[in-house]
């Protein structure tokens, strides 16, 4: 909710919890947050400035274009790894945001390796897209 009610507001914020309500959001939750409409003490918890003021100084962690890169191809690798259909799924989508890119575009030009994730608990052929496994794995 803290980033929809910076960018929407209180209403949108609202408007995005009903909207997304039994699909993104568990419906008690957002029967909870209803419930808390008016509660504008709730709501400025919510202020970007609270809780970075709450955040410990000594674990502030501060990344560049090239960490965040990191971060993200990490996380690609975690989601790609929990199904054989979505093995190497996210690096094919930015070979190709790469590959059609304007060439004024500064793009990165690496890849994530293809060597499994080490935190994966299935094996590389169940990773596989090509996988004759009918169920995926959890």
């Amino acid at each position: 909710m803290e980033v929809f009610r910076q960018d929407d507001g209180r209403a949108g914020a609202l408007g995005i919890a009903r909207r997304r309500r039994g699909t993104w959001f568990d419906p008690a939750l957002v029967d909870a947050l209803a419930a808390i409409e008016d509660d504008t003490a709730f709501w400025a918890s919510l202020d970007g400035a609270a809780v970075t003021a709450v955040e410990p100084a000594d674990r502030v962690l501060v990344a560049d274009d090239d960490g965040l890169d990191r971060i993200a191809e990490a996380f690609a690798r975690v989601v790609d790894a929990k199904s054989p259909y979505t093995g190497r799924h996210s690096e094919g989508v930015a070979e190709i945001a790469v590959a059609s890119a304007p060439a004024s575009t500064s793009t990165p030009t690496t890849s994530a390796p293809s060597a499994a994730p080490a935190c994966s608990t299935t094996s590389a052929s169940s990773r596989s897209p090509t996988a004759s496994s009918t169920s995926p794995t959890s």
